[in-house]
């Protein structure tokens, strides 16, 4: 395999990876939403049946990007809400995550409830401009597949955020303001997604050829080094190598919030390394694979 093509390939395995966390995401999230709408406007039918089209739309992607990696009998990369949009704005505007959302709470205050279409219709409305960016991506572009589900997204996204826009026209209320806020916010948490996202492309078993044939294994997870060991050439050496993989995949993901300093370090050393020597890429294997 090519660079360019090892390169396509993880990428796209972490691109349809972050989806598929975010579109579960909002088609789960969503049973709460239509919890408050149900009950905050239990008069407009329109505005009730939006949502629900909403949530099955998010359940459908969510069902597409999980076939892409079924087809080629592949399990999508564990993502946890460091990628997550909603997870992020939830947090930032109510101070929590969305499980400790107080539905009721939304539900009996008018400006709760009114945060949470404001924050449900920004984030869509991200999330259609990124789908456009995406829609010009060469390596998206390059799956026939990949590109036909992303258009179906496209279709769908418009449905997503304009009905929490029209109620917050309807009742009067000012978005200017919240607008500028989430720019400010979206561009900070955007920023902080694609620094996750190109260290989640670091991430695969590496095999350094020795000179004198002592090749090494490296075991690199988000641009770091866990583990390094002689190359595992024989039955035993190799189900005892996936042992050390499958133990390291049971790790934790990275917390949200600051990297320490001497990760960030080695990071963008493991990052400076590989884009000195790109044809390294050609030697690296998948984690999933040595399981």
């Amino acid at each position: 395999m090519s660079v360019a093509a090892a390169f396509r390939e993880r990428f796209l395995d972490v691109l349809a990876s972050i989806y598929i966390y975010n579109e579960y995401r909002g088609y789960t999230s969503l049973d709460r939403v239509l919890e408050a709408v149900r009950a905050r406007c239990p008069d407009q039918s329109e505005f009730i049946a939006a949502v629900e089209k909403h949530r099955g739309d998010e359940r459908k992607h969510y069902t597409m990007f999980r076939r892409w990696f079924e087809r080629q009998g592949l399990m999508p990369l564990k993502v946890d809400r460091t990628c997550g949009h909603i997870d992020h704005f939830i947090q930032v505007v109510f101070g929590c995550t969305i499980e400790e959302l107080d539905t009721r709470a939304v539900i009996a205050d008018g400006d709760e409830f009114e945060k949470l279409c404001r924050v449900i219709m920004l984030t869509e409305q991200r999330g259609m401009r990124q789908v456009e960016i995406l829609l010009h991506n060469r390596h998206v572009l390059s799956d026939p597949v990949m590109t036909r589900l992303f258009r179906i997204v496209e279709r769908d996204e418009p449905d997503h955020w304009m009905p929490y826009h029209a109620w917050l026209t309807e009742n009067g209320r000012v978005t200017a303001r919240w607008r500028e806020r989430f720019e400010t916010l979206e561009w900070l948490l955007g920023a902080t997604t694609r620094a996750r996202a190109a260290l989640q492309l670091l991430t695969f078993v590496y095999r350094d050829v020795g000179s004198h044939g002592d090749d090494r294994a490296y075991l690199i997870r988000r641009g770091q080094v866990r583990a390094c060991y002689p190359w595992p050439a024989t039955p035993i050496e190799q189900e005892a190598f996936r042992g050390v993989v499958s133990e390291e995949l049971a790790q934790p993901e990275l917390p949200a919030g600051p990297l320490p300093t001497d990760s960030i370090e080695e990071m963008l050393l493991v990052m400076s390394w590989f884009r000195r020597h790109p044809e390294a890429l050609r030697k690296t294997t998948r984690l999933e694979e040595w399981q």
